[in-house]
């Protein structure tokens, strides 16, 4: 839904997560959530850690130096670390997205073979502990759920899309 509040227009651009810059291979994977508005955009960035952005729901576009993928719900984009690219929701207007992150540390090879961006199914199993680490405190549950997370990224095929 459009706002018709021209005054106080809703906040569709973002930095993004302060948590993606953070190196520490004792926190080998940080997660982080945020629900955004059709139309919003993440600015042109670049990282340490690699990023699982999956897409719980919304279409996403993720755009890259030459490429651009669409992220469909379910289905979330595995961006090597270093890798400059935005983000913006593409969804139709009044749908927004719900966009949840895996931000794993450069000490953590996950996917050597990567050729650059890939689009991944999100199994069951990752959603579920993608879900639990966002809104975990406990470090060493974090921990157990970290290795769950990186083993189910590393074993993803990526998406034919």
């Amino acid at each position: 839904m459009m706002t018709k509040d021209i005054a106080n227009p809703p906040n569709l651009r973002f930095d993004p997560s302060t948590i993606a810059f953070v190196v520490d291979p004792l926190r080998p994977v940080l997660a982080h959530g945020r629900d955004l508005l059709a139309g919003a955009r993440v600015a042109p960035h670049a990282h340490p850690r690699a990023q699982l952005l999956w897409a719980a729901e919304g279409l996403l576009q993720l755009g890259t130096d030459g490429s651009v993928w669409l992220v469909p719900p379910g289905f979330g984009i595995w961006i090597p670390g270093g890798t400059r690219h935005e983000m913006q929701v593409v969804s139709r207007p009044g749908m927004g997205a719900r966009t949840r992150n895996l931000y794993v540390d450069p000490s953590c090879p996950v996917r050597p073979d990567a050729r650059g961006c890939e689009v991944l199914p999100v199994a069951p199993l990752l959603r579920e502990v993608i879900l639990r680490m966002v809104d975990e405190q406990d470090s060493d549950r974090l921990a157990h759920l970290a290795a769950v997370a990186l083993d189910e990224i590393a074993r993803a095929a990526p998406a034919p899309l």
